[in-house]
């Protein structure tokens, strides 16, 4: 397992080799040969007890096989220290750590007081929640016991359903997630493609993997897993961000771990769990790069690929502006139309069409307007109040287009205002030299 980068064993006791074993333990549910059920009957329920044949007889006592369930409540403090015990003997035969079942059967705050006690002699204990079958606010509470690690219920997912994505978030909360690729007393995935799909979305969902000894074994096309599991364990621990708690999201066959918002985030993980359709028409990745996260191609119909994003630049647009920059100029009441434009006007070939608008804009300076025709421009001029006309000939038939476009005449509003200074007598020193800064603008000339 070594050469497939795993680095412990798990099993249901420790084991000598040169990965560090992991026992499992399920501390409420005890043998009924167990030295405290025996002296203390009446501290575990018999509810797991598989029930004696035959008829019962009341006056003997009742003979118990198989496990029961304990009673914390009924003797709490025995129980932590008959745990303690028992967990202390597995360190001191090599175990690196347990991992814990049956939590629902104890109280958050007895197992913060063992895994507690536990690390006063040996600190580095590694201890990993088992959350299969855990409602959500059991889970949450786990959340003060101490647990390094969560064992997720991602074996069991459909690739569909958000089950999976509600247990994530909520078992970030009390640790980092390990994916559980298969388990226990659960056939493995027929077919490799199952397996290397469960293998891509345990990558993307957690921070590490948790699978069987042989969990590449018993397929006749899996030649290559064995290669995949041993460069998805090495991505894995060379991407440090994947031992951070992230946000998973599951979207058209692609859940896709981000570190935050996926809507903004940067970068992305992204795995293919349904390789059936077409990776280039999914509008969900159409704004990542997308580059293979490790050994293999980008994904195609009926493969399966982990893969790695990173969101394209955005398209950088004009912001918007302010009402000071808007345009001041208003043209409204054009003529000739019908219905304000909604049908063509018609003419024949030869005559002159006169184009009128309203031109005017807030204030009083002076405005000048053009008629635009065939690429070509015309002066319009001013008729009465704000009414301006202009013309052009038609020479051809077929469709015919005109436009107008109208401002501020920023000079023949100055010219006309130092005329009526200079008339009253007025020093226009000053505005003669705003008056050549604009002509030197108008040039493309610097001033001096």
């Amino acid at each position: 397992m070594r050469d497939l980068g795993f680095n412990y064993v798990a099993a249901d006791t420790s084991l000598p080799g040169e990965l560090s074993s992991l026992v499992t333990v399920a501390l409420p549910v005890m043998h009924t040969d167990d030295e405290m059920v025996r002296e203390h009957p009446d501290w575990f329920s018999l509810s797991n007890v598989r029930e004696p044949a035959g008829v019962v007889d009341p006056r003997q006592p009742l003979q118990l096989e198989g496990t029961v369930a304990a009673r914390y409540a009924l003797a709490p403090d025995a129980f932590i220290a008959h745990w303690h015990r028992r967990l202390t003997e597995f360190t001191e035969q090599g175990a690196a750590g347990f991992r814990l079942r049956a939590l629902d059967l104890l109280p958050a705050e007895a197992l913060r007081t063992l895994i507690a006690e536990v690390r006063k002699t040996t600190p580095n204990t590694l201890f990993i929640a088992d959350i299969a079958g855990l409602d959500r606010k059991q889970l949450a509470a786990l959340s003060i016991c101490g647990f390094d690690f969560c064992l997720s219920s991602l074996a069991w997912w459909d690739f569909h359903e958000p089950w999976l994505l509600e247990e994530y978030e909520a078992a970030t909360a009390v640790a980092p997630v390990l994916s559980r690729v298969a388990a226990d007393r659960r056939l493995n995935p027929a077919s490799c493609a199952e397996r290397e799909t469960l293998l891509a979305a345990a990558a993307v969902a957690g921070s590490g993997l948790w699978m069987p000894l042989h969990y590449a074994d018993g397929t006749d096309d899996c030649d290559q897993l064995e290669r995949h599991i041993r460069e998805t364990n090495a991505f894995i621990a060379l991407n440090e961000t994947l031992r951070e708690p992230g946000i998973l999201t599951l979207r058209n066959g692609f859940l896709i771990r981000t570190r935050d918002d996926p809507r903004r985030a940067d970068e992305a993980l992204i795995a293919v769990v349904d390789p059936g359709g077409k990776l280039c028409q999914h509008a969900v990745i159409q704004d990542w790069d997308l580059s293979p996260a490790v050994a293999g191609t980008i994904a195609v119909a009926g493969e399966t690929r982990l893969l790695r994003a990173t969101r394209r630049p955005a398209l950088e647009t004009k912001g918007p502006r302010l009402d000071a920059d808007a345009p001041r100029v208003v043209i409204s009441n054009v003529s000739p139309a019908v219905d304000n434009g909604l049908f063509a006007v018609k003419r024949l070939v030869g005559d002159t069409v006169v184009v009128e608008a309203d031109i005017l804009v807030d204030g009083h300076p002076l405005l000048a307007a053009d008629l635009l025709h065939s690429g070509k421009r015309a002066p319009m001029r001013l008729v009465e109040n704000d009414r301006w006309r202009g013309s052009f000939t038609l020479d051809r038939l077929g469709r015919h287009s005109f436009a107008i476009e109208a401002w501020v005449d920023r000079y023949g509003s100055f010219a006309r205002d130092l005329r009526k200074k200079q008339d009253a007598g007025r020093d226009i020193a000053l505005d003669l030299e705003e008056g050549a800064s604009m002509v030197q603008e108008a040039l493309g000339i610097s001033a001096a």
